[in-house]
């Protein structure tokens, strides 16, 4: 099987952030409540941002501590990835471009 490398350029992932404790089995309950949150005006405007693969929401997890323990924080990201401006009211997580 060969496989071929695809540069992608960069990238945005915009929508809702939150600073939620790590939990390495099962669900995570900060991130579900945190979605939860998201009113479903709020999501629509973040869904019509979408304009690159993957299409749609998409979970992002970074800064995670570097030990990766239990209970430490990271950032969850629930937004989409594009190339469109940002409003002002959304979270930005900026993805520089590589393989």
């Amino acid at each position: 099987m060969r496989y071929r490398i695809v540069e992608k350029e960069e990238f945005r992932v915009v929508g809702r952030k939150a600073r939620v404790p790590l939990v390495h089995e099962g669900g995570n309950p900060a991130i579900a409540g945190f979605v939860r949150g998201i009113g479903p005006e709020t999501l629509g405007r973040i869904t019509a941002l979408s304009d690159q693969g993957p299409a749609g929401i998409v979970g992002v997890s970074d800064r995670l501590d570097p030990s990766r323990a239990e209970g430490t924080e990271l950032d969850y990201h629930h937004g989409v990835v594009t190339c469109a401006e940002a409003p002002e009211d959304m979270d930005v997580l900026a993805v520089p471009a590589g393989i």
